[in-house]
């Protein structure tokens, strides 16, 4: 797929007929002319936006901005005079270099400036070039979304450590509070049972109040080299079977066998087997030995007040 700054050229050319064409029309004739496929089509993005869609609308933003096109209505565009001119002169793509000497263009960028907004569309630290060669190619959400994707890389990575340095006894508690908050039973539902010859079970959830269903856990503070093997998820079968139970969860924060989870897949009572990637990502996702720094607050035009 084109990157954003791609699209800006098959947008000039659909629109270099002078005519008046709708956003929609400008989405769909554009995917046409790339030969976007069905996969491109469909593609998401994090925050649950067609990507091909979100690449063409910062297309439209910047060539609006650069006064490249005109809005004479709603979520209706048309080409200007500048916009013949930059496709004349650019007839096989337009950049955001090409854009820059033209009013519009300066002035918007001039006003990201002071909103801080300038880092992220056009670097020009030399020793952010680059970074700025890699982050050219996304539009400004799917920048915000690279971004904070690295912060919460970096924040799982030293969550798995934080763990892994914490006693055998706090990290089980730890993966009972986010059972918790999952939705698995309730603070005063859930007890705490590992210590020496626990018999392979750390903790259990009540699902209901008489305690008729209930959640088997099993929490292995292991290093990132090792792997947890079908022998030990045997055990912890082996242990919940002795409850009479029906399923159980074994977490840890290393791997596990390709054995390990073949054998889970198959086995009779139900077990889940949770890695540490995934135990950092639901830890983030649930709230758990993690806080909300700061909400970012993204605005856009309210088409229904202007109509």
């Amino acid at each position: 797929m084109l990157t954003w700054d791609q699209f800006m050229n098959p947008v000039l050319v659909f629109l270099s007929d002078g005519s008046i064409h709708s956003r929609r029309e400008i989405y769909d004739a554009v995917a046409a002319a790339t030969h976007l496929s069905d996969e491109d089509k469909s593609e998401i993005t994090a925050t649950g936006q067609l990507r091909y869609i979100g690449r063409i609308a910062w297309a439209i933003t910047y060539l609006k901005q650069a006064e490249a096109i005109s809005n004479p209505k709603r979520s209706h565009y048309v080409i200007t005079q500048i916009g013949k001119t930059l496709l004349e002169h650019c007839p096989d793509g337009i950049t955001q270099q090409d854009l820059k000497g033209l009013a519009g263009f300066d002035a918007f960028i001039s006003r990201s400036r002071k909103t801080k907004a300038s880092d992220m569309l056009l670097p020009s630290d030399p020793k952010r070039q680059e970074t700025a060669v890699s982050e050219s190619t996304l539009d400004p959400m799917e920048q915000i979304e690279h971004a904070l994707a690295q912060m919460e890389s970096a924040v799982v990575a030293e969550l798995l450590e934080r763990l892994r340095a914490q006693d055998p006894e706090f990290f089980e508690n730890a993966v009972l509070k986010l059972l918790i908050a999952m939705g698995y039973g309730d603070t005063s539902r859930a007890r705490h049972t590992g210590k020496p010859n626990d018999g392979g079970i750390d903790g259990i959830i009540d699902q209901d109040p008489l305690g008729l269903k209930r959640v088997y856990l099993q929490a292995k503070r292991y290093a990132a080299t090792n792997t947890v093997g079908a022998q030990e998820v045997r055990a912890f079968v082996g242990a919940i079977n002795g409850q009479q139970a029906d399923s159980g969860v074994f977490i840890t924060t290393s791997t596990y066998s390709s054995e390990a989870r073949k054998f889970a897949e198959h086995t009779t009572p139900h077990i889940v087997l949770v890695d540490g990637e995934q135990l950092t990502s639901l830890m983030i996702k649930y709230g758990v030995g993690v806080q909300t720094k700061q909400q970012i607050r993204i605005v856009e035009i309210d088409e229904d007040f202007f109509e």
